[in-house]
């Protein structure tokens, strides 16, 4: 319990008048005995388990064997990474260009590749109005919601890696705006397709579900299953508190001539590591070893969400096995987790850095087999995520979501006998729901979790025990602070635009990078009514600062919130010595990590919130500044 208080019973009556609702809420928190079963075996999502295949195979290469599909239904082909599932499709396409043909993919690079394979038009290249005219098409599910004013009904639907299409579908940003009209959409072309096929690695018994419950009733799904394991490799495990020791072997690797090809789940890490290798500097300042600049001069190529739909990334991904010749280190994030290939053997290794942020355990292991042939893996996970634990109780998610009202793709309802809330879509919202749950619970325990996957896969897990390495700390820490520096000084550099054309920008898939700059340069002018100078853009923090200054203003806009301290002063007092005392005691419960003092925190009032972070602030500033960085959506926790 928090506080001075031992048990339950000195809890209650510490609490007050506030005990009612404290333990009313403890109680509504508690778990079901079948979630409680599902948090502690929930590797037994993973996979099918409700749906039996109705072939299963144990072959390299699926498509050697599995030569057509049914004409008709849903089929699911469940087949392990670099396996030709996507052959089957261009098989299929070939045999028959005269069925019309949707390809649906939720990242970009995925798709680009897969309407070279499978012959397709790219919606990006033709007009919006045009796409129906197109026999062939692939477009993303982020812009389903533009097919809205001319639906057909195509012959074959095909979505690749379909377990992180759903989840995209469902829970990213970018789908949030338009999500209602997007599954509205999606319901109508699986509903009216004659063929649906869903491929993934990892296939799960919740993606299958949602797609049947949009096709017609009575329907059973195809279910094609391959045995067969990709794994085999030796994976080197580290198990240190930061990812220091992994990147002093990936660099000491590369300086004795081995070419590297590194993945992760942050793309400020992948730019800092680009920073850091491009500036040639030596991880040791105290090494002797002479080395001219130009033998230290390392071919660096790096792909993240920034630069992913430049033009010459773009021909670089088209041709990637041809292009990644010319590259020593090849680093790349999430934007390249899917869709890509790299088959023909140039890098000696793989790295795989993971900080928990992000990804479950089966993206992470997607980001590893982009390259295809057989060689060491060297992997480090985050002990714990660094934002603190999220939920991993799907019906306190729905439950949370619905006595909130955020709702934006589910029209909400309240039943006119219970008066208990639910929504239009109850499926939907359900498995979007349990996807949120078992990806939280993925990522809560990501270092286990995809350690027992990569076993699971059938590799040879090597660990190097949890030692860090300072030198390489410092090294990525200059790195990091050069890249602000001058992130600093282009954003205040950068040509200034309208609100016309800043507003046009939000909604192009690509922006390049002076553009990003300039609409950066823009938000913050028109936030605070200055010129935009360095120091600024560092104040502003990404835009963290304005969200500090109106937690602060609402703070001081409603006084009578704080227990009545205006109006009563012994209550004022108690006030604040309330607040001193938490505060006191976050400071020493952040040293536990962020998910501590969010436990701490949430036994609190909002107000005493908000005054507990500010008087954290006021007594110890450098650990402020570091739970800020650690925690950058800080302010969300004072609602």
């Amino acid at each position: 319990m928090p506080g001075p208080e031992k048990g339950i019973d000195d809890w209650v009556v510490a609490l007050g008048k506030k005990a009612d609702k404290a333990v009313c809420t403890m109680i509504a928190d508690a778990l079901r005995i079948s979630e409680l079963n599902q948090r502690f075996f929930v590797n037994r999502v993973r996979g099918l388990h409700k749906f039996k295949p109705n072939i299963v195979v144990n072959t390299r290469y699926l498509s050697t064997v599995i030569r057509s599909l049914p004409q008709s239904g849903l089929v699911a082909l469940a087949s392990d990474m670099g396996t030709g599932k996507t052959e089957i499709l261009a098989m299929i396409r070939k045999d028959n260009p005269q069925l019309s043909f949707l390809n649906n993919g939720h990242r970009v690079t995925l798709l680009k590749n897969l309407s070279d394979r499978l012959q397709t038009a790219m919606y990006s290249a033709i007009s919006c109005g045009d796409w129906a005219k197109a026999k062939a098409l692939s477009i993303t599910v982020d812009s389903l919601y533009k097919m809205a004013n001319d639906l057909q009904a195509y012959d074959i639907l095909f979505i690749d890696e379909a377990c992180q299409y759903l989840a995209h579908l469902l829970k990213s940003k970018t789908c949030k705006e338009h999500r209602g009209a997007i599954l509205e959409v999606l319901e109508y072309l699986v509903y009216n397709a004659k063929l649906v096929v869903l491929a993934d690695a990892h296939l799960d018994d919740l993606t299958i579900e949602f797609f049947m419950q949009m096709r017609p009733t009575g329907e059973k799904p195809y279910i094609i299953k391959n045995e067969y394991r990709s794994g085999g490799r030796q994976v080197y495990w580290y198990e240190g508190k930061n990812s220091s020791a992994i990147v002093a072997e990936f660099h000491a690797q590369l300086m004795l001539g081995k070419k590297l090809m590194m993945v992760s789940d942050s793309k400020r890490f992948i730019k800092k590591l680009e920073r850091a290798l491009d500036d040639g500097s030596a991880i040791d300042d105290n090494d002797e070893t002479p080395e001219s600049a130009e033998d230290r001069k390392l071919r660096v190529w790096a792909i993240h969400s920034e630069n992913s739909g430049s033009e010459e990334n773009v021909i670089f991904i088209r041709e990637i096995n041809i292009a990644i010749k010319d590259i020593d280190a090849f680093l790349i994030t999430p934007s390249l987790s899917t869709g890509v290939d790299i088959s023909s053997y140039h890098f000696d290794a793989v790295f795989g850095v993971f900080h928990a942020v992000s990804q479950s355990a089966t993206e992470c292991a997607q980001q590893l087999w982009r390259y295809r042939p057989d060689v060491p893996m060297y992997v480090w996970v985050a002990p714990r995520p660094p934002f603190g634990y999220a939920e991993t109780n799907a019906r306190c998610i729905k439950e949370k979501i619905l006595q909130k009202n955020e709702m934006t793709a589910f029209l909400i309802r309240i039943d006119r006998e219970t008066g208990r809330r639910g929504a239009e879509k109850d499926w939907a919202l359900d498995a979007s729901c349990q996807i949120e749950a078992q990806r939280n619970w993925s990522i809560n325990n990501l270092r286990a979790d995809l350690r027992s996957l990569l076993e699971e896969m059938g590799n040879r897990i090597i660990p190097l025990g949890d030692g860090g390495d300072e030198a390489t700390s410092r090294w990525m820490k200059a790195a990091g602070i050069a890249i602000d520096e001058e992130h600093y000084r282009k954003v205040a550099n950068a040509k200034d635009i309208d609100r016309r054309t800043y507003n046009s920008r939000q909604h192009q898939d690509y922006l390049k990078p002076e553009e990003v700059l300039e609409c950066e340069k823009f938000r913050i002018q028109d936030t605070y009514g200055m010129s935009v100078t360095p120091e600024l853009v560092e104040q502003d923090d990404g835009g963290r600062l304005i969200k500090k200054i109106v937690a602060l203003e609402a703070i001081l806009a409603a006084p009578n919130n704080r227990g009545g301290m205006d109006g009563d002063e012994e209550l004022s007092d108690s006030w604040w010595e309330r607040v001193k005392y938490y505060a006191r005691l976050a400071i020493e419960r952040v040293e536990c990590g962020v998910d501590a003092l969010i436990e701490l925190l949430s036994t609190l009032t909002s107000d005493e919130r908000c005054g507990v972070m500010l008087e954290f602030e006021d007594l110890d500033p450098d650990k402020f500044a570091q739970l800020v960085t650690d925690a950058p959506q800080w302010t969300e926790w004072m609602a």
